[in-house]
Formats: C-alpha cells, sequence, structure tokens
C-alpha cells in the first residue's frame, strides 16, 4: 500500500501542478479536463507517513492557489458582465429614441 499510495500521491501532484499552471494561463477548459482524473487519484488513499504529509502540505498549498486563481477569474468575469450590461442599457437608451421616428 504504501508505494502504491506514494504513487498515487505523487500523480495527484503531478496533476495539480498541471491544473495550477492551466489555472495560470487562464485555460479554464484543461483544468475541467484534469479535475476528474485528480478526484479519481486522490480517492485512492493514502499511507500515513512523513512523505504522505509532505505531498498533501503540497496538494493543499497548490489547490488554495488554485481556489485563489478560480475566485480572481469569477470576479472578472463578473465585472466584464456588469459592464456588459451597462453598455448594452446605454445602447438601448441610445437606440430607443430612433426607433421612435
Amino acid at each position: 500500500m504504501s508505494a502504491v499510495g506514494h504513487a498515487a500521491l505523487q500523480q495527484a501532484l503531478q496533476l495539480s501542478s498541471q491544473m495550477l499552471g492551466a489555472a495560470q494561463a487562464q485555460d479554464w477548459g484543461t483544468v475541467a479536463e484534469l479535475r476528474p482524473d485528480y478526484d479519481d487519484v486522490l480517492r485512492r488513499g493514502t499511507p500515513a507517513t512523513d512523505a504522505s504529509r509532505e505531498i498533501l502540505t503540497e496538494l493543499l498549498h497548490q489547490h488554495q492557489l488554485l481556489v485563489q486563481l478560480t475566485d480572481q477569474a469569477r470576479e472578472q468575469i463578473a465585472m466584464e458582465l456588469e459592464q456588459q450590461q451597462r453598455n448594452h442599457r446605454a445602447l438601448n437608451a441610445y437606440l430607443m429614441p430612433c426607433d421612435e421616428d
């Protein structure tokens, strides 16, 4: 179990690093594609060793960074959507008088 568990953790760490890199590049499609494999690997179980603890600590750190990047992307999308809605309202206000002629 120990070698298999550590191999799974190393695979999870590799997938996590790929997801983080994709998120930093704003490649959210790749993040979404990698996530099911990442989740599957983490469900395999891990041995309770110091090496596992170190890998899990790094996984947690990478996960926190990924969550921060996701939150930033959501905020950016929300701001862009709000701006689009304002632009749409302004355009409608401008065009409404033209439709009445």
